[in-house]
């Protein structure tokens, strides 16, 4: 057998990350849009600063938090050593209540953008799992 080499140096993970489709919606002053909603009051131990309204995906090297609204989630990740995959238990209130995302595959990754596969499940076991694919991802850190 022969040892597949890295497809991608893992360090490029590191960063903030957040969909491009979205980032680009909510910065882009062209696009017209409803009337902003006021921000929800932020709960104990939030400040306003802390409100995400497009969610941010934070990568480091064992590890991966999701900030959207005033929700933050945590998992440890598993990268498998061609760095395609990443494995993580997060839980994911942007696609849909008590949904926890299990799996990345990794098809394409620079220093500044990202595109995955991604495949989630439903904590509750009264939906499916679901599946996206070509997510492009973009970093902001």
């Amino acid at each position: 057998m022969i040892e597949r080499k890295p497809k991608w140096n893992k360090e490029l993970l590191t960063g903030t990350w957040v969909e491009k489709n979205q980032f680009d919606y909510y910065t882009n002053d062209s696009i017209p849009k409803p009337p902003p909603a006021p921000k929800p009051p932020a709960p104990e131990g939030f400040s306003e600063s802390d409100f995400h309204n497009i969610p941010r995906y934070r990568i480091d090297t064992d590890s991966i938090y999701l900030d959207y609204n005033y929700y933050r989630s945590k998992s440890k990740i598993q990268i498998n050593t061609t760095g395609e995959f990443i494995k993580m238990n997060l839980t994911n209130h942007h696609i849909d209540y008590n949904v926890q995302e299990n799996f990345w595959r990794i098809k394409h990754l620079t220093d500044s953008t990202m595109i995955i596969d991604k495949t989630s499940n439903h904590l509750l076991g009264r939906k499916h799992n679901k599946a996206l694919s070509n997510i492009k991802l973009i970093k902001i850190r």
